[in-house]
């Protein structure tokens, strides 16, 4: 997402779209460029620069990806429709975005399964860094409850398969099963979100 400078929102009705068991965490990270590349906060690449940027794909891109994440655009959303856990449109608010920077959406499978009572969606991307900072995947015998981080580019997700599918009007969905294990159902409903630009 690059914009000339205006306001995001959410449209009332799309959440309602959104229809999955885990309970997910979504946001936007700010991009380096066009191609997806972030900036190397965490310096992965051991050469002491923390301005180096980071492809999709390449070892420390998840985490310094989530590092950058945009604090005023978090969603929950999932929760097999839980009204109490999801973000509703009137917590979400309106954001401004800086004219002539880069975003891209990611989600946090179960990620909201990270939450206790009262945290911020912030401390569930914290404690996911904490505990998979290097985004492992999933795999047969954990899928259902182990949180993994899934982006916008597929060669950045942790099983190479793509999990965000644009649906035109700025309406994106979000895929949250592993697509390397024969379980995805590839519906792509599992986080349904539209951007409103004003």
């Amino acid at each position: 997402m690059r914009n000339a400078g205006s306001t995001v929102s959410l449209d009332q009705q799309v959440p309602n779209l959104t229809n999955a068991l885990f309970d997910n965490l979504i946001g936007f990270y700010r991009l380096a460029n066009a191609h997806g590349a972030v900036i190397d906060i965490n310096d992965a690449n051991g050469n002491g620069s923390i301005e180096d940027l980071l492809n999709p794909g390449d070892i420390g891109y998840a985490s310094s990806a989530l590092g950058q994440y945009k604090t005023d655009v978090l969603l929950r959303l999932g929760a097999e429709g839980d009204t109490n856990k999801n973000t509703s449109v009137s917590q979400f608010g309106d954001v401004l975005i800086n004219g002539g920077e880069y975003y891209a959406p990611f989600v946090i499978a179960n990620g909201g399964n990270l939450l206790e009572p009262g945290d911020t969606l912030a401390e569930g991307i914290a404690k996911f860094l904490d505990i998979n900072s290097q985004n492992t995947a999933a795999t047969v015998d954990n899928f259902w409850n182990h949180e993994v981080a899934y982006f916008s580019f597929g060669v950045a997700n942790p099983d190479g398969v793509e999990h965000l599918r644009s649906y035109g009007n700025n309406v994106f969905g979000f895929e949250d099963l592993p697509g390397n294990l024969g379980v995805s159902d590839f519906d792509f409903n599992d986080a349904v979100f539209q951007i409103i630009f004003a």
